[in-house]
């Protein structure tokens, strides 16, 4: 498990999956649904999936810095 923090958006690596939460004004959340923020984590989508559709998996680590973020 691994946590990182940009300036309003918060990053959650847990068994593969990416949880984010906080601002989403330009799609920080990876969840389709900008600009509605989150209080609560919400899954990183794979690509080419909408709401509801399936979480980003695979991933080995996440990062962040006040403007930017990073998942490999």
């Amino acid at each position: 498990t691994q946590i990182a923090a940009g300036e309003g958006t918060g990053l959650a690596l847990v068994d593969g999956q990416v949880a984010a939460w906080g601002s989403n004004s330009t799609g920080e959340l990876g969840n389709t649904n900008s600009p509605n923020r989150s209080t609560v984590p919400v899954w990183v989508l794979a690509p080419g999936q909408t709401i509801g559709g399936s979480p980003l998996t695979g991933v080995t680590a996440i990062g962040a810095s006040p403007s930017s973020y990073a998942i490999a």
